[in-house]
């Protein structure tokens, strides 16, 4: 057996270090012989590293690729929705425009007949600009018809209809008119 210390100072030494301290017992001709197999298998796992680094490159590459077309394609969809939420923006500014025009344009022209028909009739005048004009506006303007609008519109063109058609009593029928015959 060896004595300790030798076992200390290889147990000390970097694994580098204790191959080379194996190498130099040997004959310089098992050396040579040793690095010209080694070199082979050297070149052999050189070249396998390489082709897996290659490999993981385009692995990169594809993946990346892959990404940027996905990107591409989120943004487009990013794009279209866009568009069409803008397409819709335009269309109800659009509506809500014509709303406006029409209930401006009724407006004007309900008072112009208020004013119109007023000298000689002037509850017609009060149904075209009363409650019913505000109900109207409020629907085109506002876009929301309350019912309690339709109920004071309802009870405006009762109170100016009452006005206008007063109950008549009729003069008592003579004898014998109305009578079913005997």
């Amino acid at each position: 057996m060896t004595d300790g210390s030798d076992d200390d100072a290889a147990t000390l030494l970097p694994a580098a270090l204790n191959i080379a301290a194996q190498w130099s017992a040997l004959p310089p001709e098992h050396l040579r012989e040793a690095l010209a197999a080694l070199d082979p298998q050297l070149a052999r796992e050189h070249e396998l590293r390489m082709r897996a680094q290659e490999a993981r490159e385009k692995q990169m590459t594809a993946e990346a690729d892959a990404a940027k077309a996905r990107a591409k394609a989120e943004i487009e969809k990013i794009r279209a929705d866009a568009a069409a939420v803008d397409e819709r923006l335009k269309r109800a500014h659009a509506y809500r425009m014509a709303g406006l025009a029409a209930g401006l344009t009724i407006s004007i022209a309900m008072l112009v007949a208020s004013v119109l028909v007023a000298p000689h009739t002037p509850w017609l005048s009060g149904l075209f600009a009363g409650p019913g004009l505000i109900a109207l506006v409020k629907i085109f303007v506002l876009l929301r018809s309350d019912p309690e609008d339709m109920r004071q519109t309802s009870r405006a063109m009762q109170a100016a209809l009452g006005t206008v058609v007063q109950p008549t009593t009729l003069p008592p029928s003579p004898p014998g008119v109305g009578q079913p015959p005997a």
